[in-house]
């Protein structure tokens, strides 16, 4: 998008935050020297309702990687990996307002 050189870019005017994150969460994010992946489907798609070897290459894809991930995933999680911490819900506007992301 192209912007006229008067414009003035200010982030984050029209939203406003929620509670704040729980300390488990803040404590995993700061602690990401290598950055956050934030991964979700939102509430289209159920992610503990699909094919285990659909789940399983989830799973296996982001063990892999530096960064740490929160994941947006419905039940228990047999094989989570070191990097990843789950939840039913996340706060997903506080956590992309509040911290870096790259979408």
């Amino acid at each position: 998008m192209r912007l006229h050189s008067y414009s003035v870019i200010v982030k984050h005017i029209h939203i406003t935050f929620g509670s704040p994150f729980s300390q488990d969460i803040l404590e995993f994010i700061e602690d990401a020297p290598q950055g956050v992946v934030y991964f979700t489907f939102g509430s289209v798609i159920s992610m503990s309702s699909l094919p285990e070897n659909v789940q399983s290459a989830f799973r296996d894809a982001l063990a892999q990687i530096p960064q740490k991930v929160l994941w947006k995933y419905e039940s228990e999680m047999k094989d989570k990996p070191k990097n990843v911490i789950i939840r039913k819900w996340f706060p997903q506007r506080d956590i992309l307002c509040t911290f870096e992301f790259i979408i």
